[in-house]
């Protein structure tokens, strides 16, 4: 039986992702998983994770650093940016 086909499943309007189709699999052969278990696989799959698909660093990532967030102006809380005042 495909993933498509479980009971568990089925009832989903959109089809899975290729990280859902896996932990679909590695329940149904192993049984429940940790919420370790799970987070290890969603950000760490070699193949679909979420490491594994993106750099989340930086300014067009999901996380950004200080020596990516600060600029000379920005320390300066009285510098003007187009005549306004940036604070």
């Amino acid at each position: 039986m495909s993933v498509r086909q479980s009971r568990l499943f089925a009832a989903s309007p959109w089809p899975m992702t290729p990280l859902e189709e896996v932990l679909a699999r590695r329940i149904r052969a192993q049984g429940p998983l940790t919420v370790a278990e799970f987070m290890a696989e969603a950000l760490g799959h070699p193949e679909y994770g979420y490491y594994a698909t993106r750099d989340p660093l930086g300014r067009r990532g999901d996380f950004t650093t200080a020596p990516d967030a600060v600029t000379p102006t920005s320390l300066n809380p009285f510098s003007t940016k187009n005549g306004t005042a940036s604070w």
